[in-house]
């Protein structure tokens, strides 16, 4: 399966991954999860990752509708 068939009509996604570059592999291209969210449901992204990433993925899924929570786990 893909990130974006686990998303797939979720009202809320929950990841948390190792680092930055696994975080934008889950969440972005055609086989993210960010691509199967639908308006109005909620990325929450436990991965302790850079500010600047952060800011990245939350662009894309503000486009799409999707909240983008940066909830990290120390």
């Amino acid at each position: 399966e893909t990130p974006a068939a686990a998303a797939e009509g979720a009202a809320f996604v929950f990841a948390c991954t190792g680092n930055d570059d696994a975080l934008r592999e889950i969440c972005t291209g055609t086989e993210g999860a960010l691509e199967a969210m639908r308006e109005g449901s909620v990325f929450v992204d436990h991965t302790t990752v850079s500010a600047t990433v952060t800011r990245e993925l939350s662009g894309p899924a503000a486009t799409r509708g999707v909240a983008f929570l940066d909830a990290p786990v120390s």
